[in-house]
């Protein structure tokens, strides 16, 4: 991920408490790391919910 690109994700952040933040912290291997969120009104059955366990973060 070039700087450019790296600085375009970082300026659609949502959060905006200020900290100490690292290139390197946002990376695996080569991959960027991004937490992902379910957001849902729980109407799903529960294979759904078994398989949205494994794949999302949050």
């Amino acid at each position: 991920m070039s700087e450019e690109e790296y600085d375009a994700v970082l300026s659609v952040k949502a959060d905006f408490i200020p900290y100490n933040f690292s290139r390197d912290w946002a990376f695996y291997g080569n991959e960027l790391n991004v937490p992902m969120l379910w957001n849902s009104n729980f109407y799903m059955t529960v294979e759904t919910t078994k398989l949205l366990r494994v794949l999302m973060d949050i």
